[in-house]
């Protein structure tokens, strides 16, 4: 439990930090404004090209793929174990069937 929970704060902490480079380039609003149209467009523009173009967008997307990734594995190696504990508890049924 505490892994998921660790897991949850990591990709909280990974999404927040580039929130700092998203919001350098896309505004707030146009994004929400799809959800409520009584916010319209903003009158500043938002320079999508601009983020793509950014090193730092580069860097916060590869740190999330990374930690990402770690969680998957993480995750994968608990339903190794899963699989095997539960592998064990049938052997032991059968046995004492």
């Amino acid at each position: 439990m505490a892994d998921a929970q660790e897991n949850e704060e990591r990709a909280l902490y990974t999404r927040l930090e580039g929130d700092h480079v998203i919001a350098k380039h896309i505004r707030n609003i146009d994004y929400r404004s799809t959800d409520r149209r009584e916010l319209g467009k903003s009158k500043f523009n938002s320079d999508y090209k601009g983020l793509v173009l950014d090193p730092l967008l580069e860097d916060y997307i590869s740190n999330r793929y990374a930690r990402m990734l770690d969680a998957v594995n993480e995750l994968n190696d608990v339903r190794d174990l899963n699989v095997r504990i539960l592998q064990l508890i049938e052997k032991e049924l059968n046995t004492n069937s």
